[in-house]
């Protein structure tokens, strides 16, 4: 029985430790595995129907509308994640201060959307209301993203994957009739964006009070003070990475026009649904490595990093490699012939998958040991040289520039904190790392070669390493932890 003040856990162990990362990773991934691939449905709709154009006026709103989101949470929820997983005592009462904190966000963001959507179209009034009415959608999901990362922190991810999905249903079959039957345009595209995030609000609301039965109290100013204190560091560490890295389709929007943005968007799209699995994985993951710590098991927690790297590292890898095999037809075949130009971008894309597992896994560490100062030190140092890059390469090279700015920034960040956390601070090893990253970098010059026998056989040689490199890497670990869950609950391997 839970109540406003406690909520029921299991003991932290190595055990029960596995047993939750399963059973979170599943749930967060099958939602990021069945809702991108409901958007993309949506994008490649929006794009056979309205063309380039039409694909990247949309593209341009939603990642506006996405950064915003975040930006107004301020990063919190991964402290309400990481704090609720060690101790869920004080789990309603950080919960409500940062919905009040995300509300004053959302006011604050309102006219940042309009104003952001009106200049990268050319401060066009067209643009001003569909931009007007997607930003109420700000609101809704102050209330949507805390409740996630209750759920995620409490091991009740299969609701956030639930309301995910129904949200998600709902927002693609009301914009394809919109679209296809009435002929409607980025104006109800905007409303139905808004009204759904509106709908996964009221679900997560409904399940905190009917199925966790917990009765949030009133937010009172002082934790939301001792919340904002903690602001800055998260606000670095987990919204400025999102920002950049969203910020290639608003600036190819602004300086090059919609024609670029709409190509650009449509490899990112694909990209974006490679990141499902690896993404799933690492969000459920952060929450086990905050159980470790609590528990002690600091072999167990290196140990969970060094194989996240190499195991998520080196399949990437290969799905890297694969996607430059056979990426052009996939997607040729889903957008049209129009977006061929697209090909070269996706491949280069691809190959920030690798650096982007590294980069994640090496994070979380620092988080959950408490080191987010740190970790925000590195983002900022790392954020700088990546918006330079950003900038002189998509006003130079657009839509290709800022697939090589993207690439390089992850890489960049890769490298400042595999130094930092792997050399100095000794939480992992050096050598995963390296050799991950390695056999990336062969992919990468492989698939810049032309069209020939000789690039085929180095992306099929790539291709063949990383998922061995996968397979060993999984099939010990997966057996170590139904052994864990089978037998022991204090051991400390994992």
């Amino acid at each position: 029985m839970t109540s406003a003040n406690t909520v029921e856990r299991e003991p932290a162990s190595a055990g029960t430790a596995a047993a939750s990362l399963s059973a979170n990773a599943l749930a967060v991934t099958a939602a990021r595995l069945l809702v991108p691939a409901l958007n993309l449905a949506l994008v490649v709709g929006i794009a056979r129907l309205g063309g380039v154009e039409s694909l990247g006026s949309y593209t341009v709103l939603v990642t506006l509308f996405l950064i915003l989101e975040n930006v107004k949470t301020l990063g919190l929820t991964s402290m309400l994640v990481r704090d609720v997983a060690a101790d869920a005592h004080a789990a309603l009462a950080v919960y409500s201060s940062l919905v009040r904190i995300s509300l004053i966000g959302a006011v604050l963001c309102v006219p940042i959307m309009v104003g952001g959507a009106t200049f990268a179209n050319g401060v066009h009034p067209a643009s001003v209301l569909p931009a007007s009415i997607m930003a109420f959608g700000l609101f809704p999901s102050a209330y949507a993203l805390v409740n996630d990362a209750l759920f995620l922190a409490l091991g009740r991810a299969r609701y956030s994957t639930a309301i995910a999905l129904g949200e998600n249903l709902l927002r693609l079959t009301a914009s394809l009739v919109i679209v296809f039957l009435f002929h409607g345009g980025i104006l109800w595209l905007a409303a139905i964006y808004a009204f759904t995030r509106m709908a996964a609000a009221a679900a997560g609301h409904w399940v905190i009070r009917n199925r966790l039965h917990l009765r949030p109290p009133k937010a009172c100013m002082k934790m939301i003070g001792e919340t904002l204190r903690q602001a800055p560091a998260f606000l670095t560490i987990f919204v400025s990475p999102i920002v950049l890295f969203k910020m290639d389709v608003v600036l190819l929007g602004i300086v090059r026009g919609d024609y670029e943005a709409g190509i650009y968007g449509a490899a990112a799209r694909l990209l974006s649904v490679c990141l499902i699995l690896p993404d799933g994985f690492l969000t459920a993951s952060f929450a086990t490595l905050s159980r470790l710590l609590g528990s002690g098991a600091l072999l167990a927690f290196r140990e969970l990093i060094e194989r996240t790297i190499q195991g998520l590292g080196a399949g990437l890898t290969g799905v890297a490699a694969l996607g430059c095999v056979a990426g052009r037809f996939f997607l040729v075949g889903l957008y049209g012939h129009e977006f061929s130009s697209a090909v070269p971008l996706l491949e280069l894309l691809l190959w920030s998958l690798t650096p982007f597992a590294i980069n994640r896994a090496l994070g979380d560490a620092l988080v959950a040991q408490g080191r987010q100062d740190l970790l925000a030190r590195i983002v900022l140092a790392g954020t700088a040289a990546s918006i330079v890059l950003y900038l002189v390469l998509i006003h130079f090279f657009g839509s290709i520039g800022a697939a090589w700015a993207f690439l390089l920034s992850s890489t960049l960040f890769c490298c400042i904190s595999a130094i930092f956390v792997c050399r100095r601070l000794d939480i992992a090893r050096l050598a995963p790392v390296i050799r991950t990253m390695g056999v990336a970098i062969v992919g990468l010059g492989a698939s810049l070669l032309p069209d020939s026998a000789v690039r085929l056989g180095l992306l099929l040689l790539v291709m063949t390493i990383g998922f061995s490199d996968f397979a060993l890497v999984l099939r010990p670990w997966l057996g170590t932890i139904r052994r864990r869950r089978n037998h022991t609950a204090d051991a400390a391997g994992y």
